[in-house]
């Protein structure tokens, strides 16, 4: 999917809009194993998934961008871990 986007080096969160947003998140979940979490009015965010207890790790489906010219600009930690009692 093409699409134009501006980088700010000192930001750590993206966000993206439609089209693009549900093109990505759609690929991006299709790839995860984990349960994906329920909605929760304390969580802002759409897409989460439950870890077990004892999951000492997950997978992370490996996402790329490809520029204008050809270069890959490729996405480092594109998950957070958030840790919930219970």
């Amino acid at each position: 999917m093409e699409f134009s986007a501006i980088f700010d080096s000192s930001t750590s969160f993206t966000q993206l809009r439609d089209p693009v947003y549900t093109f990505i998140s759609k690929i991006f979940n299709s790839q995860v194993t984990e349960k994906r979490h329920s909605s929760n009015s304390q969580i802002p965010f759409e897409y989460c998934h439950d870890l077990s207890a004892n999951q000492t790790s997950y997978m992370i489906p490996t996402m790329n961008l490809a520029m204008k010219g050809g270069e890959q600009y490729y996405l480092t930690s594109p998950t957070e871990v958030f840790s919930t009692k219970g």
